[in-house]
């Protein structure tokens, strides 16, 4: 099972300020040891950057595909990386209730009575 890392690369004050959920802060110019070293992220890891305006996660990136990580996205700046993930998270919840609504159900499998139904068991009932 591969991993996800949603990795907000700006400074740790600003990451105080206001983050995104399930987001890890790792200063864009120490995510190269992170990855390797500190957390040993396989390289089969999805990894999605953010930052503020886009320019510190580019470089994140750039860094992160030298080591030959695969799997990373760059969402650029803050906003766009919290609307990214709003969609992504919508679309997720949609497939989830598509996939519900058709998937059979206990009560698809049960025989309904009809009128032709009701109509054969009163003949069968008369033939007796």
């Amino acid at each position: 099972m591969a991993h996800r890392y949603l990795i907000d690369v700006r400074t740790p004050a600003e990451f105080a300020i206001r983050a995104l959920t399930g987001a890890i802060n790792v200063e864009y110019q120490h995510i190269a040891r992170f990855v390797a070293h500190e957390k040993k992220v396989p390289k089969d890891a999805e990894i999605i950057l953010y930052c503020r305006t886009g320019r510190r996660s580019a470089i994140a990136k750039v860094d992160l595909d030298a080591l030959g990580y695969k799997r990373v996205q760059d969402l650029g700046g803050f906003e766009a990386a919290r609307e990214a993930l709003k969609r992504l998270r919508c679309d997720q919840a949609n497939a989830t209730a598509s996939k519900a609504q058709n998937s059979p159900t206990k009560e698809a499998y049960q025989l309904k009575p009809t009128k032709s139904m009701d109509a054969a068991l009163a003949a069968l009932k008369r033939s007796r």
